[in-house]
């Protein structure tokens, strides 16, 4: 097998690799009151990977791990950090020896990201769970008078206010999970 293959399908796959920038928005950054700091992003790198590979038929390309990243280590990359974007695939002929052999030439697209694809929030809020009900939160001032928060106040998992406290962070991931294990291996 080598790229020189007469036969297409006996060809290898071949990577190819790009980098560059993505830009993101700081969350859960405080001044030194206390109050949010919002409207600033943040830029880091991303690696795009492409996998180019010839296969027999289209029901082989594994197309519907489009939209989810990788669940345990794939090569060097670490759970949750890569993102399989989808993939490209045309069907096509070609005369091999006497025959007409058609396939289908597919691009498997990857992406990279140096944080993994993981977002994390901070559990604070204006509004508090007491009782069963949403309800605005009220705390005693410095002089023991009750008024309501000027800043968001870190909440308990139950959704009740925690003034005071730290805020604890909220994991988000917007993919699914999926085992790449029928992907091909990376090239590192």
């Amino acid at each position: 097998m080598s790229v020189e293959d007469p036969n297409p399908l006996l060809r290898d796959g071949t990577w190819t690799v790009s980098s560059g920038m993505v830009s993101k928005p700081i969350t859960g950054l405080t001044n030194s009151a206390g109050d949010l700091i919002t409207g600033y992003k943040y830029t880091l790198p991303e690696v795009k990977l492409q996998y180019s590979r010839n296969y027999a038929a289209l029901t082989d390309i594994p197309v519907f791990n489009a939209g989810a990243v990788n669940k345990d280590q794939w090569g060097s990359f670490g759970p949750r950090y890569v993102l399989f974007t989808g993939a490209s695939v045309s069907q096509t002929s070609e005369l091999v020896g006497t025959e007409v052999l058609t396939y289908f030439k597919a691009q498997l697209s990857f992406v990279f990201r140096i944080d993994g694809f993981e977002e994390s929030f901070k559990d604070v809020g204006m509004n508090e769970i007491k009782d069963g009900k949403k309800v605005k939160i009220v705390i005693e001032d410095a002089d023991g008078n009750s008024t309501y928060p000027s800043k968001p106040v870190p909440l308990n998992p139950d959704g009740s206010a925690n003034p005071g406290g730290t805020a604890r962070d909220i994991e988000f991931l917007p993919y699914s999970e999926v085992s790449f294990s029928n992907l091909p291996p990376p090239p590192y």
